[in-house]
This record gives structure tokens, C-alpha cells and sequence, in this order.
């Protein structure tokens, strides 16, 4: 017999029978998973997060009444993340390959609160301020305005060598001073 979303939450609020949980929780588990690793930017972490947050559901939801899961399940998954996060001041990423992320949700669940955005980039405004203004000039070109290494050495003038040091540089140093920021707020 085929069960709602709904029907399954409250039988396991009568039963606390897994099976359950466990079947609408395999519905989202893969989302919940491109979540965790938005979050916490690797694969191992991710996984080990999903199951903290299925064990977790298992208990929040022996007391807690839940009538959007969908919405429920996102906003634990994103605190239990940013918890993580917190304790290992990992909130922003730069990574050593040309890539620079922030920490973004996917479409099936709604965007961090526009507060939280707001925030967020004024600080990643800041931080972009105070590099000198070749590192400026390189970072906001190459990440947000996507143009490439050739791109970048027509616009400013200068080899594609020295814009890939100032954008290495630049990377060092945002990182440098984003982890300060982020020691600050401690």
C-alpha cells in the first residue's frame, strides 16, 4: 500500500519502527548528500554527515511533529554542516586548484537566508579591498567575471605569467585574511 510523505512521519511517531524513516529518508539522502558536500567539500566528511543527520532525524522526529520535510530535513543538514564547519573554521574554501568556492545550496532547497548572503559577501568584499590592486583586478575578473588567464593579460596589460601570480598571491592572501576574520568572530 502506497503512503504519503505525511503518512510515514506520523507511523513513526506512533510505531518508532526505522523502516519508516528510512524510506523517506532514502528519498532525500542523495540531496542531503550534494548538501553536506557543498558544505563541507569532501566526498568522506559528506557521507559521514549524511548518516550523523539520519541518526539524528531518528530521534528528532520520535518528538518533533514535521509537516514539510523536505524544508525540515534541509535546514538540519545545513546546521549540522555549518556546526562542523564552525568547529573546523572551514566556512569559506580556497582551494589550490583555480577554483574558488563559497559555501552554496543546491536548487531543491532554498538559498541561504538573504541576511546570511548579505553578509557573507560584504565580508568577501572586504577582504577582496584589501588585497593590493592587481590581486583586486585578477580575483574579480577570474572568479567573477569568469574571464581566462589571456583575458585577464589583455585587460590589464600584462602576461598571462604575472596574472596567474597575481591571482596565486591573491588567493594566498584572501585566504589569510578571511581565516583572521573568521578567528575575529570567535
Amino acid at each position: 500500500m502506497f503512503m504519503t510523505e505525511s503518512d510515514l512521519l506520523l507511523k513513526y511517531r506512533q510505531t518508532h519502527h526505522q523502516k519508516f524513516i528510512s524510506e523517506i529518508f532514502s528519498n532525500y539522502s542523495h540531496l542531503i548528500f550534494l548538501v553536506c558536500l557543498k558544505y563541507l567539500g569532501n566526498r568522506e566528511e559528506a557521507k559521514d554527515a549524511v548518516m550523523d543527520i539520519y541518526e539524528t532525524t531518528v530521534e528528532k522526529l520520535k518528538t518533533h511533529e514535521v509537516h514539510n520535510f523536505k524544508s525540515w530535513i534541509y535546514s538540519l543538514s545545513k546546521n549540522h554542516c555549518l556546526m562542523k564547519l564552525r568547529q573546523s573554521k572551514k566556512i569559506f574554501s580556497l582551494d589550490d586548484e583555480n577554483s574558488f568556492t563559497f559555501v552554496e545550496s543546491e536548487d531543491f532547497l532554498h538559498q541561504l537566508d538573504k541576511e546570511q548572503i548579505e553578509k557573507r559577501n560584504e565580508i568577501i568584499e572586504n577582504a577582496i579591498a584589501s588585497l593590493n590592486s592587481e590581486q583586486q583586478k585578477c580575483i574579480r575578473l577570474f572568479y567573477f567575471e569568469k574571464k581566462s588567464y589571456k583575458e585577464i593579460a589583455l585587460a590589464i596589460k600584462e602576461d598571462v605569467s604575472k596574472v596567474k601570480s597575481y591571482l596565486q598571491n591573491g588567493k594566498r592572501n584572501l585566504k589569510l585574511i578571511l581565516e583572521e576574520i573568521l578567528d575575529n568572530d570567535e
